[in-house]
């Protein structure tokens, strides 16, 4: 049986039944935390669904739902729901350790399947510039596990620099790693590398994108991240080259990939473009 079946049978009875079909279909966990979303309807039942999600996934010790998100500083509003509230939890995924605060950071073990990715294309790149880095979530498990030589990570939310800053030191990975906080937009250096990681939701802003074609050397890739209407995405490529070539720059596709479904509309996409100066 699977989660969902588990979760409704567990709920039958507990909730009203027009709502059964609401609850939700992924249950990302981190550390021992459980992250959903939840839709208003069913906000008054969280401890309710909360309890079965303990019950269904006995690793998990505290089930929190986001009602949103403020997208500057990428900062999660949650709702505790149950179990024990103890938030900063330690993730290990690609012999990687993040300590992070589910309650104030994102961070979506969805993503996972990207992570994997990007080892893959950058072990041999010798700088690489993370524009969103918060925690570490791309730029990590690069360091950890292949032979980059610099990776600057650049996260304008104090809190989230706070823990890349002892993420980086809990992997040992300060030899490659320099943390940067401050306005992305903002970093000065151009033309040096081979990737730039631009790892934001709903997409980097017009600014951001600009900062990253400056940073990026002749051959590199950016790797833009953005959210896109289900079948809307190569309208979306079309629409990115043409911004890219409005800046004066030469793209062209690398690949892209669907890296989750975001929601029932809209998926998650990744944009790899290489830009020649």
């Amino acid at each position: 049986m699977k989660a969902k079946e588990k979760l409704v049978a567990e709920l039958e009875g507990k909730i009203p039944k027009k709502y059964l079909h609401k609850l939700p279909s992924r249950y990302p966990i981190i550390g021992n935390a459980l992250v959903i979303r939840l839709e208003k309807d069913l906000l008054p039942y969280g401890k309710l669904i909360g309890e079965a999600l303990i019950k269904i996934f006995p690793k998990v010790k505290g089930v929190w739902a986001i009602t949103t998100t403020r997208k500057i500083i990428r900062e999660p509003q949650t709702i505790f729901l149950a179990g024990t509230r103890d938030p900063i939890v330690l993730h290990r995924e690609f012999n990687t350790y993040f300590k992070v605060d589910v309650e104030r950071l994102t961070f979506s073990p969805g993503n996972r399947g990207e992570r994997k990715r990007l080892l893959e294309l950058v072990d041999e790149a010798q700088i690489i510039v993370d524009m969103f880095a918060c925690v570490g979530n791309l730029s990590l498990p690069i360091a950890v596990n292949t032979d980059v030589g610099c990776i600057y990570a650049i996260e304008i939310n104090p809190y989230a620099f706070k823990f890349l800053a002892e993420n980086i030191l809990l992997n040992n990975v300060q030899d490659k790693v320099i943390p940067i906080l401050g306005n992305n937009a903002r970093f000065d250096k151009q033309n040096i590398a081979d990737h730039v990681l631009l790892g934001f939701l709903p997409e980097p802003t017009s600014e951001q994108l600009l900062a990253a074609l400056r940073v990026v050397g002749d051959g590199g890739i950016i790797h833009y991240h953005t959210l896109v209407r289900k079948g809307a995405e190569k309208s979306k490529l079309a629409e990115l080259m043409k911004h890219i070539k409005e800046f004066g720059f030469d793209p062209s596709l690398f690949e892209y990939r669907v890296v989750k479904s975001f929601s029932p509309a809209l998926n998650h996409v990744v944009y790899r473009v290489r830009i020649n100066k």
